[in-house]
Formats: C-alpha cells, structure tokens, sequence
C-alpha cells in the first residue's frame, strides 16, 4: 500500500483540485486510507491517481491542463 495524491479534472482536462491520500496498512484492507473516499467540491469528468507528491514533485498543479494524444 502507498500514499497517493489525486488530481480532479473538468471536461476540458484542466485540474480543478489535488487531494494527497495518506495509506494506513494496519487498518483493514477496504479502508486503509484514513479517508474512505474522496471527492472534487467542482464537477469532476476524471480523476488521475500518482504516488503521493507526483503533482507537487513535477510542478504540476491547480489550473494546469492535461492534453491527451
């Protein structure tokens, strides 16, 4: 199990919000992060799951825009 940080993006790819998860291995295996679930405050069409700090770690973040080829 390992920290995760995901990104919520808009229908135009643009990241609306970053949320770090924090793993708890000695929990039970369907809630081992403190927070069972997550959710964007904005209207989310995908969410993008990295280990932990990979947005901060790569100067990505809020406002930047995902391009998909």
């Amino acid at each position: 199990l390992i920290d995760l940080s995901v990104a919520f993006l808009d229908e135009q790819g643009v990241i609306r919000e970053i949320h770090e998860l924090k793993a708890y291995p000695e929990r039970h295996e369907r809630s081992f992060f403190l927070a069972r679930t997550v959710s964007s405050k904005f209207k989310a069409s995908y969410a993008l799951e990295m280990n932990a700090h990979w947005f901060r770690d790569h100067a990505v973040g809020v406002g930047d825009r995902l391009i998909l080829k």
